[in-house]
């Protein structure tokens, strides 16, 4: 009778099977998420950089005259 009474601890096979398409969204609105978040923060605002005016790397002034 000791034996009937004893419980099992943990997940079962069907248990975790029927929670992974759940994990799984999830996991993707999370990624969704935090991707958005994350580039936002880390993307910034793009400048030209400043170079001096007779460097070979400076932008040309007619093609670019915001630079």
């Amino acid at each position: 009778m000791d034996q009937k009474k004893r419980s099992r601890t943990g997940f079962t096979r069907r248990q975790i099977l029927k929670g992974v398409p759940l994990a799984t969204v999830g996991a993707f609105a999370l990624g969704v998420v935090s991707g958005g978040v994350f580039s936002a923060f880390f993307r910034g605002r793009k400048r030209m950089p400043n170079f001096p005016e007779d460097s070979i790397f400076a932008p040309d002034r007619n093609r670019y005259p915001n630079a």
